[in-house]
Formats: C-alpha cells, sequence, structure tokens
C-alpha cells in the first residue's frame, strides 16, 4: 500500500488547520495586507499541490483580490466561510441529480442498491444542514476577536467535522445492512 497519497492528504490538512493561525500572526505583527495575502496564497498553493484543490485555489485567489481591491488584509478571514458555503453548495445541488455522499460510496463501491440510494440521500441532507451550521458559525467568528475568528476556524470547525464524520459512519452501520455499507 502506497503511503504517499495519505500523508499528502494530512499534510493538506494541516495546512488547512494551520492557515487560520497563520494568518492570525499576520494580522497581529502587523504586516498588513501583503502578510496576509502571502500566507491564504502559500495555503491555497500547497492545498493545490498536495491534494490537487483548484477549487480552494482559485476561492483564495478570489479571496485576496477582493482584499486587495478593498484594502482591508483581515478580509481575508472569509476565506474559511467561502469554503464552507461552498460545500454546503455542493451537497445542496446535488440533491438535484445524483446526491453527493452517493456519488462518492458508488466510486469506492460501485452502484448502490436502493436501500444505501435513499440512506446517500438523507446523508447528503444531513450534510447539507451541518454546512449550512458550520457556514453560519464561520460567518459569525467575523465579527468576534481574530483569536476567537483563528481557533474556531483552526480547530473548532475541524473538531466538529470530525464528528459529524463519525456520526455519520455510525448511522450508516445501524442503519444499513451490511452488504451495503
Amino acid at each position: 500500500m502506497n503511503s504517499r497519497p495519505a500523508a499528502k492528504k494530512i499534510l493538506a490538512a494541516a495546512v488547512a488547520a494551520a492557515y487560520p493561525f497563520a494568518i492570525l500572526c499576520a494580522l497581529k505583527s502587523g504586516g498588513g495586507l501583503a502578510a496576509v495575502a502571502a500566507v491564504l496564497l502559500a495555503a491555497a498553493v500547497a492545498g493545490f499541490f498536495l491534494n490537487g484543490q483548484k477549487f480552494m485555489l482559485l476561492c483564495a485567489l478570489a479571496v485576496i483580490a477582493a482584499a486587495v481591491i478593498l484594502r482591508r488584509a483581515e478580509f481575508v478571514k472569509i476565506y474559511p466561510v467561502a469554503m464552507n458555503f461552498a460545500f454546503m453548495s455542493a451537497f445542496a445541488l446535488s440533491l438535484f441529480k445524483k446526491p453527493l455522499v452517493q456519488t462518492i460510496a458508488e466510486k469506492t463501491r460501485g452502484k448502490l442498491p436502493p436501500e444505501g440510494v435513499e440512506y446517500a440521500r438523507k446523508a447528503t441532507v444531513a450534510w447539507f444542514f451541518f454546512m449550512l451550521f458550520l457556514t453560519l458559525c464561520s460567518a459569525a467568528t467575523l465579527f468576534a476577536s481574530d483569536e476567537v475568528w483563528a481557533v474556531f476556524n483552526g480547530f473548532v470547525s475541524y473538531v466538529l467535522i470530525a464528528l459529524m464524520f463519525l456520526a455519520e459512519y455510525i448511522a450508516r452501520k445501524n442503519c444499513l445492512p451490511k452488504n451495503v455499507r
């Protein structure tokens, strides 16, 4: 088994989790717009090269452009809100065609039976509401101190996501027959 893809994903997650704390340091050091833009760009480029995250790179570039145009360094704090909103939107839009959870499951398991499809739709709805909650919480931190913003977006949100994955895993194990999980 090749551990390189797993190591790259772990490193990309670490960079994403460290991003808010690096932004906090850049804001507190008085480095201004150039410093915070460099931090966001470095995190997005790392995510792109480590994990192939083109969308995240494009979002980061859009946020940097807006911060430069508005001449507001703290505008880069909107990046976690934008990412959460994008994921929430992906879950919501997928409900009009093939639910995102079904698409992911079928990539690893092949075509799902009817009970798997039904579960995937419900799980996608649950993930949509979870991401809506995370988007709103992340947006609320924009009005809190820089420290609260960094702790929520660099730590608490990742703990909440891990708990959601765990809850979804437990639900799947309890709701679906063994041959469908």
